[in-house]
């Protein structure tokens, strides 16, 4: 992590500029609950919202799960589901997964299996799950023995 950007803050106009979103995506996302400034929050006409680190986090999730298929709806009873049922204060900085149908909030993991939360649903599933870049290394690491041993 970039050293001190936990202390950062950001304007509303930077926020929009850094994800590629609308200023009316935004000021419709915090309107209607979904994300928040926790800095400052805008208090009537021309002033501005200010958001910390954390609160990106939230709005790029937020982004990502809606370019990966989810609703603004889906997307809000998720966040209300792990906030009130999994006790996560911001649900929205979770590991999330999703298949573009659901959202999944992981609960426990290991290298190969997780196991995750569907969120719409309330039920648990186990996902395979299988660490592409940990194998990639695994199979340059034994390509590189057997080199060395021809």
């Amino acid at each position: 992590m970039v050293e001190g950007i936990d202390k950062l803050a950001f304007r509303s106009k930077q926020v929009i500029r850094l994800f590629n979103i609308s200023l009316r995506q935004l000021n419709y996302w915090v309107k209607t609950g979904l994300v928040a400034p926790s800095i400052l929050n805008a208090e009537g006409r021309g002033s501005t919202r200010v958001f910390s680190y954390r609160d990106l986090i939230q709005i790029r999730t937020v982004k990502a799960l809606i370019d990966g298929g989810m609703s603004i709806q889906m997307i809000r009873k998720s966040a209300t589901y792990i906030k009130e049922n999994l006790g996560i204060n911001l649900p929205l900085t979770a590991r999330l997964l999703t298949d573009g149908k659901s959202i999944f909030k992981v609960v426990n993991s290991d290298d190969e299996l997780i196991l995750a939360v569907d969120t719409l649903r309330h039920q648990g599933q186990g996902v395979f799950f299988v660490p592409i870049g940990k194998l990639v290394h695994e199979v340059e690491k034994k390509v590189e023995e057997m080199r060395k041993a021809a």
